[in-house]
């Protein structure tokens, strides 16, 4: 599978492009692509074509399909974290199929500088790994407390909760730093979402993240 950007995706329908660098070194060096080959293009979004692969030029090779997207959204809120594991709860929900990722800041996250365009290219290969032709939505948003969860199915890990994820119907999970939570901010979770064990031990947040998105993910 080949991810490509809007622009170039329609740019391919039109006249066909070279296949991107960020992805031309991966095919060839590591994947060991010489010869013309087989592709599935997507736009990250939906939008799929068939393509063949031929010195570097890709040129579709049928009409734009499309798949059908799930009913119910399975969205990760996370607070920041540290590159390292922030990286890999991209990598994961992204080979999960997450359809929204929101990162957050809370009282205990951790200081962030991250490109955008770091955290995308993380996406987009995680993606292409995992032959998931859709990437998840990556929104960057204020505090923990701005947002607004009562509109969403949104749950959340709570040390003293007995109720199991797998038990609800949940669209959304709200993951905390390493740090954890602080009282205020689980007072405004228990008001505005279910809270929720993941396990009978305290997880990690990176570990919390993705079981978290898998079993979201189950639900569908």
């Amino acid at each position: 599978m080949v991810l490509l950007n809007t622009k170039e995706f329609d740019a391919i329908l039109q006249t066909g492009i070279t296949l991107p660098d960020r992805h031309a070194d991966h095919f060839s060096r590591v994947l060991r692509r010489r010869e013309d080959w087989a592709a599935i293009v997507s736009d990250g979004c939906g939008r799929l074509v068939h393509a063949v692969v031929h010195a570097d030029k890709l040129a579709v090779t049928s009409a734009v399909f499309s798949i059908p997207r799930p009913s119910r959204c399975a969205a990760l809120i996370q607070a920041w974290v540290k590159p390292k594991a922030l990286t890999l709860i991209l990598q994961k929900c992204a080979e999960l199929g997450a359809q929204e990722i929101t990162l957050v800041d809370t009282d205990y996250s951790q200081p962030h500088n991250e490109k955008p365009a770091r955290l995308d290219a993380i996406l987009e290969a995680a993606c292409m790994q995992a032959y998931n032709p859709v990437r998840p939505n990556l929104v960057v948003a204020p505090r923990l407390t701005a947002l607004s969860l009562s509109d969403k199915a949104a749950s959340f890990g709570d040390l003293t909760s007995e109720k199991p994820l797998l038990s609800l119907k949940a669209d959304v999970f709200v993951n905390g730093p390493e740090g954890g939570w602080s009282n205020q901010e689980t007072e405004y979770l228990r008001t505005h979402a279910t809270g929720v064990t993941l396990s009978e031990n305290v997880l990690r947040a990176e570990t919390a993240a993705i079981i978290a998105v898998g079993i979201l993910k189950l639900e569908r």
